[in-house]
C-alpha cells in the first residue's frame, strides 16, 4: 500500500474574530480593513465568498471561529490547501491534515491573479500595519500560533483560480478547509 503524500506546510495566518482574506497581492497592498474597506465584508452575506479588493475581486474565508489561525499548505505550484481546526481533542496535526486533503469541496468562488503573488491576511488588518511573509516551507506545527500582524505572500502563476471549500465535523475534531487551484 502506497503512502499517501501530505502537501508542504508553508505558513500561517492570524485573525481575531474577523474572516480571512485572499486576494492578488497587488490589490491586498490597497486593502484598509477595519480602517475603511472591512465594510464591504460586513455587508456580505453569510455565504458569499467573494469581496472587492483594489481593482478587482478577492475572496473571504469565514468560519464559526472567535480568534485563531488558518494553517497553509503548498500542494503543488497550481494549488494550496487552507485548513482552520474549528476544535480538536488531542489528534496529531498529522491526522487532521490527512483528512483535509481527502475530503470533497464545493466551488464558492474564483480569484484572478496577475501579480503572480497571493496574501492571506485577517480582514480587519490593514495592509498598512501588517508585516508581509514569504511563504516557506517547514514542519507541521506542533503548538497554537500566537497573535501577530503577518501577511502571508504566496508565488502563484498568473491566472485564474478557483476556491472550493468544506466543513469537516468529525467525533473528536472539526476542521474548515478551502482549496484554491488553478483553473
Amino acid at each position: 500500500m502506497e503512502a499517501k503524500v501530505l502537501p508542504v506546510f508553508v505558513g500561517r495566518v492570524w485573525m481575531n474574530g474577523d474572516p480571512w482574506l485572499v486576494a492578488d497581492r497587488a490589490d491586498a497592498e490597497m486593502w484598509s480593513g477595519a480602517d475603511g474597506n472591512y465594510d464591504r465584508i460586513l455587508a456580505l452575506g453569510t455565504f458569499d465568498t467573494m469581496v472587492d479588493v483594489g481593482d478587482t475581486t478577492g475572496l473571504v474565508l469565514s468560519s464559526d471561529y472567535d480568534d485563531s489561525t488558518v494553517e497553509v499548505f503548498r500542494v503543488s505550484t497550481a494549488e494550496l490547501l487552507i485548513v482552520g481546526v474549528r476544535y480538536a481533542d488531542d489528534e496529531p496535526y498529522s491526522v487532521l491534515l490527512a483528512d483535509a486533503v481527502e475530503v470533497e469541496f464545493e466551488e464558492s468562488g474564483r480569484l484572478s491573479v496577475r501579480s503572480g503573488e497571493i496574501a492571506i491576511l485577517a480582514s480587519g488588518l490593514p495592509w498598512s500595519e501588517g508585516k508581509p511573509v514569504p511563504e516557506r516551507p517547514m514542519p507541521l506545527p506542533n503548538q497554537p500560533a500566537v497573535p501577530n500582524e503577518e501577511i502571508l505572500v504566496l508565488s502563484v502563476d498568473p491566472g485564474s483560480y478557483v476556491l472550493s471549500e468544506r466543513h469537516v465535523d468529525r467525533a473528536t475534531y472539526g476542521l474548515a478547509v478551502w482549496r484554491l487551484r488553478r483553473t
